[in-house]
C-alpha cells in the first residue's frame, strides 16, 4: 500500500486508511487464531490420536507375556509417540505411557 500511495499521491488519503484497516484486520485474525489454538488444548497436537476400542495399555509391545496393564475407555485422547510392528506407543494426558495395537487408535489429523 505504501508503494501504491507513492505512485498515486492524489489517492493517498484513501490508500493509507485502507492499509491501516487491512493491517488491523490481519492483526485481529492473528489474535483470534492464537486464542483458538489455545482453546483446542490436547487436540492442537498433530500427533493426537483417539482410542476407539477398549484395549489396555501394555508396558511392552507384546501379548504373550504377563505385564502391567491399564485400560482407558473408547474416546480417550492420547498423543502418539512412536510405532513398532503394529503397535503404537501413546502418552495419555495424565502422563501414563503404554503400547496399544495400532488398529485400536485413530489419528485425528
Amino acid at each position: 500500500m505504501w508503494l501504491a500511495s507513492g505512485y498515486f499521491a492524489g489517492r493517498k488519503k484513501v490508500l493509507f486508511p485502507a492499509a491501516v484497516a487491512v493491517g488491523c484486520v490481519g492483526l485481529l485474525g492473528f489474535v483470534v487464531a492464537g486464542s483458538a489454538l489455545g482453546m483446542y488444548g490436547r487436540l492442537a497436537d498433530a500427533r493426537a490420536v483417539m482410542i476407539v476400542d477398549f484395549q489396555p495399555l501394555r508396558s511392552i509391545p507384546t501379548e504373550v507375556e504377563t505385564q502391567a496393564e491399564k485400560g482407558y475407555p473408547p474416546g480417550s485422547i492420547a498423543r502418539l509417540e512412536k510405532s513398532f510392528l503394529g503397535w503404537s506407543k501413546v502418552r495419555m494426558p495424565n502422563q501414563d505411557t503404554g503400547w496399544i495395537r495400532t488398529e485400536n487408535i485413530v489419528p485425528l489429523y
